[in-house]
């Protein structure tokens, strides 16, 4: 790929931008044929409008490059000044496993996620930004039964991450047969490249997750996770269950990395879950102050709670509502 500018560029179809509201265009950036084409098919099924960049013939632009365009890239390519500015998608083949930089997306395995990506470009401005890449947010539950699997799995649909099953809860959704990539198959001191690692993990409705498939389920604080975590270039979204006292144990390890991280934790406002939320913070020294999660309606008892230890807290949203998982991912992340 040359270093400079852009050799050739041609576009496939699908005009149907407007002055008042120009839908972004995707330029497609790669040295593989038949990577182009797949993402120029993904851009099509996204409706937005697909232009190859090919790097062995004369300069021709038709149109020139627009603030709120997309550029797709393989991951390697050197990107021209011309595209230095747009908001960026790095992508990268299964088989590639010297891409240990950023890659947001591997091909094949990672369609679902980049139309996903794709779909947002229209209606965002942040579309490709790597603000989510670093972050790493341990999700807990302070009684049994607290929402900390379906927190885990929301927030990782919603911010694009990668789901580390820490409380044993996902393994029930993969079949025997299934080859994939499973706890036991880690080597902690022997990881495979990140993208190679995500391309591998099973996609539990729609989310790549890391679990068991039979035996004892890992605690946050198995070596493992913390390996796992630490090594990702996405987002990574820890699910661990009740276990407490490991999840701070995993942060504290984790915030000696530049990684960033987060905790959230999760329950209920009645009456026994406001008891079991005063017990547990009436008896930790914990430093790192989460944000706490409520599944339901706050009974006084978790006001009272709440005032005393001065939580931080918020109402979780309704189990179907993408777009208040959505909003609630983004409060968190920039909090």
């Amino acid at each position: 790929m040359v270093a400079g500018m852009p050799a050739i560029l041609f576009s496939w179809g699908m005009n149907n931008e407007t002055n008042e509201h120009p839908r972004p265009r995707v330029w497609v950036m790669t040295e593989d044929a038949e990577l182009r084409e797949s993402l120029a098919d993904m851009c099509r099924l996204a409706l937005l409008r697909p232009i190859a960049v090919v790097a062995d013939g004369a300069i021709t632009l038709r149109r020139g490059v627009k603030r709120n365009d997309i550029l797709v890239m393989q991951h390697g390519v050197q990107v021209p000044e011309l595209f230095a500015s747009l908001r960026r998608i790095t992508v990268t083949g299964a088989q590639d496993s010297d891409a240990h930089g950023h890659v947001d997306i591997v091909i094949p395995g990672d369609e679902v996620a980049l139309l996903h990506l794709l779909s947002k470009a229209a209606d965002e401005d942040d579309v490709g930004e790597k603000a989510e890449e670093d972050v790493i947010v341990l999700v807990g539950a302070w009684h049994g039964g607290g929402g900390a699997t379906t927190a885990s799995y929301r927030l990782a649909r919603a911010s694009r991450s990668v789901l580390l099953d820490a409380a044993g809860n996902w393994g029930g959704d993969l079949a025997l047969e299934d080859e994939v990539l499973v706890w036991d198959d880690i080597d902690p001191r022997d990881l495979p490249p990140s993208p190679r690692l995500i391309a591998n993990l099973p996609r539990i409705a729609g989310v790549p997750t890391l679990t068991m498939s039979l035996g004892i389920p890992l605690r946050p604080d198995d070596d493992r996770v913390f390996a796992v975590a630490h090594s990702l270039n996405r987002g990574v979204v820890v699910d661990c269950g009740v276990h407490l006292d490991a999840l701070f144990e995993l942060a504290e390890r984790l915030e000696t990395t530049e990684k960033r991280v987060l905790t959230v934790l999760t329950g209920t406002g009645n009456e026994r879950g406001a008891a079991a939320l005063g017990r547990w913070k009436a008896s930790t020294s914990e430093v790192q102050e989460p944000l706490y999660l409520l599944n339901g309606r706050p009974h006084p008892i978790f006001h009272a709670v709440a005032d005393r230890f001065d939580l931080k807290w918020r109402r979780s949203p309704r189990l179907g509502s993408t777009r208040g998982w959505r909003r609630t991912q983004e409060k968190l992340w920039v909090a």
